[in-house]
């Protein structure tokens, strides 16, 4: 590491400075646009509700965060809450997602802040003859002594990750373990796939699981394959409700306009009290009722709202004769129902049959919204299939996304543009700063719109190949998506910058090769420094701003709110979806751990990525999004942790190359050692992973135990274990909330093996586990609707269609209008009955616009 590279003086002085110029241009440009982009939100917060407080809609007041107002200082206070708290109103995944980002930014702020102190100064004058950016990194050292200090900082640093990934999976398992033996009633079911034809009946499958565990199923759910008419029966049944649903809204709009009389959204009745018409006659009533060509086009006007009402009627009456053929076929996949939790995890790990493909897969802890309905009858051999063929495209993308990356990077690097077209050289030294912004700024978003394809696609693979619920399909995703970006961001990038961006000077000069490889591959650190620019600056702060939503949200409720349904629609809350977040997330943490001694100048930006995501998804997760109904009760925190590990091997086996390239065996004797304990401390992380799968016996037996092991040296020392095991219930002050709308209460819990009623919460919040009755922040019982319905009918392919199907319609008050639509959709008739027709929450103003109540999210997502 003596001499300077050959490459250097083959640069012009303009190319040569780039590298520092880019990263001048880079963070000048990201860092104004996400300062404008945050004293945008912070104006806009208060004024936009229904984009920057979507979630405060959708929960009950026992759920809801803090009132923020209109103060930015004030509202501060009010956002950061305690852990108890934001675990309590926010979920389990939710405060997943803000632990692992805050104890990155921890992590990495601990690593950072020494590194800047001694690492930096160190390199700098390193005398390798580096310049710009490069004189920051480990290429630039030059006296073998200095390397000591790397080696040992090195060792702190790998001891402090080690340490923050265990702190990781001791969360994961608290909150693991607390989700699996919660008493919702989903803990207690188990899917079961891939069920002989000939055992596809209650009696079998009760005894096969009775035989192994005595008397410990409730019931067995054996769903009926529905046919593929049946289906197109079911959609049109549900198009033309959407349909009625709409028209008679638009006649009401009118009516409400012209008449300049409204309803209230937010009425206690579900039909609106008539008030005398004195100002719309009969006959204008009629002129103004909706109509459309049927069919389109060429068709001629027909009235809108008797021909929708009939097309559902019309459906309703078929799909009604198809309910009542029982001779369907039954499906391979069926749910059993235990008595307890630990008995559905228990019966999980047992062997059924002699084959894989007889009863082989069974998960337990399945909710009903969970189920891919449309994997649920495929055969063991179809899906294997199916999911070879998958793992056959997935590496075709990662070899296409690859070269694209790959080609976009070279062609997108001006320095080599600049030796290949010498006019564009002439350029580049006529705009330096054009050049500087460019090169900075144009490489990391390219790949970032590149790489934000991928889950999507992902997605759709592993539902195509078989997955059977989809947070088997988030994991998959997770971890994929992560192992995409690690090969078509980081691999290509370090290969690119280091290996063959010298290859020429290599091959000028053979002899120097390991002189040459020990500076280039720090030297690759330049195009993650503004990588994260991008990603650390602009990403948490787009995320919350929600520009799409803040722009998109009012246009689309005025094209397309037409009903309550749509309504309701275009105020949902957004999900949060960990499997692109944590995923991208964790490529962050890698790039951190690998360049934390080789270029500590990424630290700055990986601290300030962890700490905006912190903040952002502290305000986020309590005041924006609405967590997905099933969840994997924080597994993904786990599978994070276990990402953590790539990160340190692909580091220290790179340290281990640079002092080995370096010549300085006894570094390099002492870097194995390291990677040896490395080794074995992830064996360690990988013993938790049967913990995470299932319920321990202890947590069910309510036994506990301080015993660490041996780890600690002295039984005084105690009070340190909570930080080195999983938390013991006694220590868990906070009721874990849990995902889910349905409890089983004691009142309805079945004394004989007869189908238990599952009482269905009108929760606001699909991810966080209400019962019937919450108490509120007055201490005062908050009543929420809840209807009984059976477990069979919950685990039911939603294709089958509902003969209960709601027809919700907006309020109306002019005349007696609404008594007329209603009386008009039954048409006296049994087939649509006068109960299916609502309006809760549903009302139209006197300018005719259909609002819902802010207070009944859960009825009216439940219609």
């Amino acid at each position: 590491m003596n001499d300077t590279s050959p490459s250097n003086s083959t640069l012009s002085p303009t190319v040569m400075d780039i590298s520092f110029g880019n990263f001048q241009a880079a963070l000048l440009f990201n860092g104004l646009l996400a300062i404008g982009l945050l004293l945008g939100f912070l104006i806009a917060r208060a004024r936009f509700p229904a984009t920057y407080a979507s979630r405060v809609f959708a929960v009950p007041q026992a759920l809801q965060p803090h009132s923020l107002g209109f103060g930015v200082f004030s509202a501060i206070s009010k956002v950061l809450v305690s852990d108890k708290e934001l675990l309590d109103k926010c979920g389990v995944d939710a405060f997943a997602a803000i632990f692992h980002v805050r104890t990155m930014a921890v992590l990495f702020a601990s690593i950072g802040l020494p590194a800047a102190l001694v690492l930096i100064p160190i390199n700098v004058t390193g005398g390798n003859g580096l310049q710009g950016i490069n004189l920051l990194t480990l290429g630039n050292v030059a006296d073998e002594k200095k390397l000591w200090a790397h080696f040992l900082f090195a060792l702190y640093a790998i001891t402090l990750t080690l340490y923050a990934i265990f702190r990781i999976i001791n969360e994961s398992v608290r909150l693991r373990v607390s989700y699996r033996t919660d008493s919702l009633f989903s803990n207690k079911v188990m899917m079961v796939r891939d069920v002989p034809p000939e055992w596809r009946n209650e009696a079998e499958i009760a005894e096969i699981f009775n035989r192994a565990c005595e008397n410990c199923v409730e019931e067995v759910i054996i769903p009926r394959v529905i046919p593929f008419t049946q289906g197109l029966v079911s959609k049109e049944h549900l198009a033309a409700r959407n349909k009625l649903e709409a028209s008679v809204s638009v006649f009401f709009s009118k009516i409400s306009r012209l008449s300049h009389q409204g309803t209230a959204a937010d009425s206690e009745s579900d039909s609106a009290v008539d008030k005398p018409n004195e100002i719309i006659t009969d006959e204008a009533v009629l002129k103004l009722r909706p109509k459309h060509r049927s069919p389109v086009i060429t068709g001629k006007k027909v009235d809108s709202i008797t021909e929708y009402a009939k097309a559902m009627r019309d459906a309703q009456r078929e799909l009604s004769l198809l309910h009542s053929v029982s001779d369907s076929e039954r499906m391979s996949t069926v749910f059993v129902v235990f008595r307890e939790p630990f008995q559905a995890h228990l019966m999980s790990r047992s062997i059924v049959y002699n084959t894989p493909w007889v009863m082989g897969q069974k998960f337990p802890s399945v909710a009903a919204d969970d189920v891919i309905w449309a994997n649920a009858n495929t055969t063991y051999f179809h899906r294997e299939w199916r999911f070879l063929s998958t793992k056959l495209i997935t590496f075709g993308m990662i070899i296409f996304w690859g070269a694209i990356v790959a080609a976009t990077l070279t062609f997108t690097d001006l320095a080599n543009l600049g030796k290949s077209i010498p006019a564009f050289q002439t350029f580049l030294n006529n705009n330096p700063q054009f050049s500087k912004l460019i090169g900075g700024v144009l490489p990391p978003v390219v790949v970032a719109v590149l790489i934000s394809l991928v889950p999507p696609i992902l997605r759709l693979l592993s539902v195509f190949g078989g997955s059977p619920l989809r947070t088997y399909t988030e994991q998959e995703v997770f971890s994929q998506f992560f192992s995409f970006q690690l090969i078509n961001v980081f691999a290509v990038n370090v290969i690119g910058s280091s290996i063959l961006a010298s290859f020429n000077a290599i091959k000028d000069n053979p002899s120097s090769i390991l002189d040459i490889l020990a500076k280039s591959i720090p030297q690759s650190a330049n195009f993650f420094i503004q990588y994260l620019l991008v990603q650390g600056l602009l990403a948490p702060s787009l995320e919350i701003v929600q520009a799409a939503r803040l722009i998109t949200g009012p246009i689309i409720l005025y094209l397309f709110g037409k009903s309550p349904r749509s309504v309701l629609k275009s105020r949902q809350p957004p999900s949060f979806s960990y499997a692109e977040s944590v995923a991208t997330h964790g490529l962050t943490v890698t790039i951190g751990l690998v360049f934390c001694i080789l270029s500590p100048m990424v630290l700055v930006f990986v601290v300030l990525y962890f700490s905006l995501y912190t903040m952002v998804y502290t305000y986020q997760m309590q005041y924006v999004y609405l967590a997905v109904k099933s969840t994997g009760g924080g597994k993904f925190l786990y599978t994070a942790a276990n990402h953590m590990y790539v990160g340190l091997f692909i580091m220290e086996f790179m340290i281990l190359a640079i002092f080995l390239l370096s010549k300085n065996l006894t570094i390099s004797g002492l870097m194995v050692l390291i990677v040896a304990v490395t080794i074995w401390s992830f064996s360690q992380a990988q013993q938790f992973q049967s913990i995470i799968d299932t319920i321990p016996v202890s947590s069910v037996a309510g036994k506990t135990t301080q015993y660490s092991g041996g780890i600690l040296l002295s039984d005084k020392m105690t009070r340190w274990v909570k930080y080195l095991v999983p938390s013991r219930p006694e220590e868990e002050d906070a009721s874990l909330v849990q995902s889910g709308a349905e409890v089983l209460t004691a009142a309805n819990t079945p004394v004989s093996g007869s189908a238990p009623d599952i009482v269905l919460a009108a929760a606001a919040e699909s991810s966080v586990h209400v019962d019937i009755e919450h108490i509120g922040a007055d201490k005062t019982p908050e009543k929420h609707a809840a209807k009984k319905v059976s477990a069979s009918a919950m685990y039911t392919d939603p294709s089958m269609g509902n003969l209960d199907l709601k027809v919700w319609i907006p309020q109306c008050g002019v005349g007696n209008v609404y008594r007329e639509i209603v009386n008009e959709i039954v048409a006296g008739t049994d087939t649509i009955s006068e109960s299916q027709i609502v309006s809760v929450g549903a009302g139209v103003d006197d300018k005719g616009n259909v609002g819902i109540s802010n207070g009944k999210y859960a009825e009216m997502s439940a219609l």
